[in-house]
């Protein structure tokens, strides 16, 4: 059922995203998710939690469920040509 539901949640807000921004969800072995967001507008910081409250709001949508953002990482390597 949990499966389900983070499979639904996580393709209609992909839907709506792509290529801007694309969820990939997986469950951490003590219960809580883990949301890495990739795309074109993902090296913006500014806009990390925005992804996140958005992800969250189609959750509670969805799936009837809400839950709190313990911990947001901006994880976005940029890296340079020049020598």
């Amino acid at each position: 059922m949990v499966g389900k539901t983070l499979k639904s949640v996580t393709r209609a807000f992909n839907l709506y995203r792509v290529p801007e921004c694309r969820a990939r969800v997986r469950i951490l072995p003590d219960g809580k998710l883990s949301v890495n967001f990739s795309g074109t507008g993902t090296h913006l910081y500014r806009c990390s939690d925005k992804h996140f409250e958005g992800y969250r709001y189609y959750f509670l949508d969805l799936a009837g469920a809400d839950f709190k953002i313990v911990d947001m990482k901006n994880t976005y390597l940029q890296t340079s040509t020049a020598s």
